[in-house]
């Protein structure tokens, strides 16, 4: 889990393939195949597990603060299941930017991980000088 914003780790890694990508808001979505690709060859995470993850950073029904902005078929409330990951695109959400400049240590830390319901949080201070 980040220190810096309370996101989980494999969130962190999706967001930072998305990032590396260049794929910011206000910018061209990347196909989520692509981003997947990079999670299994940089990371070994199954695109099965790393999908289902990736959607439920984008579903505002899934977390109060999307972190991903979706784009394409990514299911809903009911039973209508995502398409593919060749037949969706995404991007970072500006809360997502946000999570990844505190995780870098670019802006104080942000709570982001406890907003979207992740409580547990590291007691160590942080190494960027912010407490």
């Amino acid at each position: 889990m980040g220190q810096r914003s309370g996101v989980g780790l494999v969130e962190l890694a999706i967001l930072e393939a998305l990032d590396a990508r260049r794929a910011w808001p206000g910018r061209r979505a990347v196909p989520c195949r692509k981003v997947l690709a990079a999670l299994e060859d940089e990371l070994g995470l199954a695109p099965g597990y790393a999908y289902q993850v990736l959607i439920d950073l984008a579903l505002p029904w899934e977390i109060p603060v999307p972190l991903v902005k979706p784009q394409g078929n990514f299911g809903s409330r009911g039973n209508d299941p995502p398409a593919s990951p060749y037949y969706t695109e995404a991007r970072l959400s500006p809360a997502g930017q946000i999570a990844l400049a505190a995780e870098r240590c670019q802006i104080a830390p942000v709570p982001v991980g406890l907003i979207n319901g992740n409580t547990h949080r590291h007691s160590q201070a942080s190494d960027c000088g912010y407490r």
